[in-house]
């Protein structure tokens, strides 16, 4: 189970992602005409809570997330793991996007083709109130043929598993974080288009997937208080089950610990998780090991990644013995 390596991805290649293939422009064209400062935004979220995101998971992780930097001038710099808003859309997610081209524009509007053929439902239903409301030379058998043409066209889009075909990819593809370089990048051609498809809040979801990546990096760069990291190999080698896994678990953590003061956070981490691989739904089982005390589970999460990177843990099925072992007794840090 979950034995793809994590290092296998597009990040680990530094693949950069598509911005001027005929797909990838239609798509963005379609997607900004929709959603003209859709860009603007993403950039304005990463700029305000980056910083914010950061400190977050240095306190749940322990962790120092930095690189030293020597060069003639400077020796032993701290420097933090930079953070870029893209353009162009990810190797796995354009590679699919790209056979839906001609449909971009219905496909982005699912939705209001949806509330539409609700809206002629309640029409039909109230077509006698609405005449006095507002008379129409339009009857009700022909409210009754648009609406059937409706249902036909929402039928269709059922049809055609694009949503399906989304839902397989195991990996990252509104964000990356590269490991070998390392530096995060988050794409917002990407987020509006999960926006649009799934009714998403674009600033909670740039969150998310700016904890995910940042979750990525601090996993493994960050320094523990021995300052050791997680060896570049091994975190590449190890399961996805692992590294999407803790990546996730943190992620949750930071958008539960920011509720209140952004609570479209937790809502896109909760609807953006309906839409996902079981790669990437897996660390919500991980409670069952630890069922009532949250802190308990929290620190056996951190205790097990700890494990992971001094032993050069790779294995899933391993990792979830360290997490199940830790589970029977109390510890702190």
């Amino acid at each position: 189970m979950f034995t793809q390596k994590w290092g296998d991805a597009y990040y680990s290649h530094d693949i950069g992602p598509d911005a001027d293939s005929n797909s990838a422009r239609h798509w963005i064209e379609n997607l900004e005409r929709y959603q003209p400062d859709l860009k603007q935004r993403v950039q304005r979220t990463v700029d305000q809570w980056n910083l914010i995101v950061r400190d977050q998971l240095r306190n749940e992780t322990a962790l120092r997330l930095n690189i030293e930097s020597k060069s003639n001038h400077t020796e032993n710099k701290n420097i933090q793991i930079p953070i870029k808003v893209v353009d162009g859309l990810p190797e796995p997610l354009i590679d699919i996007l790209r056979r839906y081209s001609e449909q971009a524009p219905i496909l982005l509007n699912e939705k209001s083709f949806a509330d539409t053929a609700s809206g002629l439902d309640i029409a039909i239903e109230q077509f006698s109130a609405l005449q006095t409301l507002c008379p129409s030379p339009i009857s009700q058998s022909d409210l009754g043929n648009v609406t059937g043409w409706f249902q036909q066209i929402l039928e269709q889009l059922k049809q055609i598993d694009l949503k399906q075909r989304l839902r397989n990819l195991d990996q990252d593809i509104l964000g990356a974080y590269f490991l070998n370089s390392p530096r995060v990048e988050i794409y917002w051609v990407a987020i509006g288009i999960y926006a649009q498809l799934y009714s998403i809040s674009i600033e909670g979801l740039c969150l998310v997937v700016l904890a995910h990546e940042l979750a990525h990096a601090y996993t493994h760069r960050g320094k523990d208080i021995d300052g050791t990291t997680w060896e570049t190999k091994d975190f590449g080698n190890a399961d996805l089950g692992i590294v999407e896994g803790l990546a996730q678990f943190y992620t949750k953590t930071v958008c539960e610990k920011l509720a209140a003061r952004f609570p479209a956070a937790l809502e896109a981490y909760q609807a953006l998780l309906q839409t996902q691989s079981p790669i990437y739904t897996e660390h919500e089982q991980w409670i069952e090991y630890h069922p009532q005390i949250e802190q308990h589970l929290k620190e056996a999460v951190r205790f097990s990644m700890i494990q992971c990177r001094s032993e050069g843990i790779v294995r899933y099925d391993e990792f979830m013995r360290v997490l199940h072992d830790v589970g029977n007794f109390p510890f702190s840090r």
